[in-house]
């Protein structure tokens, strides 16, 4: 009787040691011996994900947003390094995260956990006498364990098979542009040279999302694998939660609904602010409404006017300052006009040379037949003006904005209020321009609500309401110089 016992208690360990979804379940009874479990699919989705990067079958990397108080840190920085330390204790694990306290107790839970009859039992004893055991560090008799510390601390002579890093901002830093530079460079500069295996090591940057120019969006743009988990689902999405099929959320579905209801929801966005909620609970770090642009204002249209129908069509080239996948975007704006209404025809943005500028700008302006051609001047977009010039093919104007921003933003605000901005229904281009829009100024980028704004800026200059009908394009060349170019600008 107790062989058959014995058994059954080795093959449930076996199990344990193989699903990391249960160990999570298990541990959580260890570390909160007091607080009810509440069982949900995302919990068992994360840690699933989780499990299939450490037996290699999908990317080492992974970005993790998830809201405010849904057990992230405890199943990625408390359990997941101790189950890897239960099946190799030889494995070197560092877990960062924004503050001393935060790290120490996350440490805390781990301690509790790793000294546990469980983990004692899965690891036959194995991390019962560790090499080292501290408030910020666990190491195991065969050289692995855990390394606690904090985000911008220093790594020198340390290294990590597994690198966590979990909440790298306080949310009251998060509007700092300092902060999140400095957390950025100590990713890029200090802790991405701390992997043992480059192209093996698990990397797991886990976070609810505080600004767009945050540490968790500038990998998704690097295209790292993310697990994006809103409070609220916003579309339609499929999760892998290891069985057969995958877990399917619906629009307007909770994340967690025996804990936080859409009713619960509603309270927790009003006590804290749009945008607020939709950084940290919506994992879009955009506000709903918007900041100085607000969403009911953005006009839309299903079919675009015929060109006959346009009095005149911009086009408007906002040049980045060099090339290069870390620099800011060339943004290309196209734009029909009937009277005071403003079409956005297409919008194309790029990590982009000169010559590769140049090529977008003729080949948008054919395509449309555009009137009015204006570049600014600055980084490479004198450049790009002058060989358009020099080829003699379009006649282009330069130019260089003298305020900031928000200054220019403010002077045209009146057409988005009046509705006099119009976006297409459907475009591939379009969730990225709204968003831009929408999280102005506090977005990373403003390159294409720029180039929008340049066009705005002309029209004010200009009489907006003047008839330009008599604006003919040659069909044979889908050009003829613009008649209201102004012929002395030369920046």
């Amino acid at each position: 009787m107790k062989k058959t016992e014995l058994s059954d208690r080795q093959l449930l360990d076996m199990i344990i040691r193989n699903d990391f979804p249960m160990f999570v379940e298990l541990a959580f009874g260890v570390v909160y011996p007091d607080s009810e479990w509440n069982a949900n699919w995302h919990i068992v989705c994360l840690a699933w994900r989780l499990q299939q990067m450490a037996d290699g079958k999908v990317d080492p990397r992974l970005v993790v947003n998830m809201p405010p108080r849904s057990l992230k840190t405890f199943i990625v920085s408390v359990c997941f390094p101790a189950w890897l330390l239960v099946r190799d204790p030889t494995i070197p694990i560092i877990v960062a995260t924004y503050s001393d306290d935060l790290s120490k107790k996350s440490a805390r839970d781990f301690a509790a956990l790793i000294q546990s009859p469980l983990v004692f039992r899965l690891s036959r004893g194995r991390l019962s006498n560790p090499r080292k055991f501290t408030e910020s560090e666990f190491e195991t008799a065969k050289g692995g364990g855990r390394l606690a510390t904090s985000v911008g601390g220093t790594l020198t002579g340390r290294g990590g098979d597994v690198l966590i890093i979990d909440d790298t901002l306080k949310a009251d830093d998060a509007a700092s542009e300092a902060k999140r530079t400095s957390v950025n460079s100590w990713f890029n500069d200090t802790l991405h040279s701390r992997r043992n295996r480059p192209g093996k090591t698990l990397m797991i940057v886990c976070m609810q999302r505080l600004h767009a120019d945050d540490l968790a969006g500038n990998l998704i743009e690097q295209n790292w694998p993310s697990l994006v988990m809103p409070s609220i689902a916003v579309e339609r999405t499929e999760y892998d939660i290891g069985d057969e099929k995958p877990l399917v959320r619906e629009p307007g579905d909770p994340l967690q609904p025996a804990r936080d209801d859409l009713d619960e929801l509603a309270k927790t966005k009003k006590q804290i602010g749009s945008y607020a909620f939709s950084a940290q609970y919506q994992q879009t770090p955009e506000p709903a409404t918007g900041n100085m642009i607000k969403r009911e204002w953005l006009g839309s249209y299903s079919v675009a006017p015929s060109r006959n129908q346009f009095s005149q069509i911009y086009l408007v080239c906002d040049p980045a300052g060099k090339a290069g996948t870390h620099n800011d975007y060339t943004a290309i704006v196209v734009v029909g006009i009937v009277k005071r209404q403003i079409y956005v025809l297409e919008v194309r943005r790029g990590h982009w040379n000169t010559l590769r500028i140049k090529s977008e700008i003729e080949s948008l302006a054919r395509e449309h037949c555009a009137t009015r051609l204006i570049i600014e001047t600055t980084g490479m977009g004198e450049g790009v003006r002058q060989e358009i010039e020099r080829e003699s093919r379009f006649d282009i104007i330069g130019t260089q904005p003298r305020d900031d921003k928000v200054t220019r933003v403010s002077r045209v605000i009146t057409r988005f209020e009046l509705g006099h901005v119009r976006l297409p229904e459907n475009a591939d281009w379009l969730s990225d321009f709204k968003s831009e829009i929408l999280s102005f100024p506090s977005g990373r980028y403003d390159d294409q609500l720029d180039a929008l704004i340049m066009i705005l800026e002309d029209l004010a200059d200009h009489d907006s309401d003047a008839d330009y009908s008599g604006v003919q394009i040659d069909t044979q060349t889908f050009w003829r110089p613009n008649p209201y170019a102004i012929l002395d600008a030369r920046w």
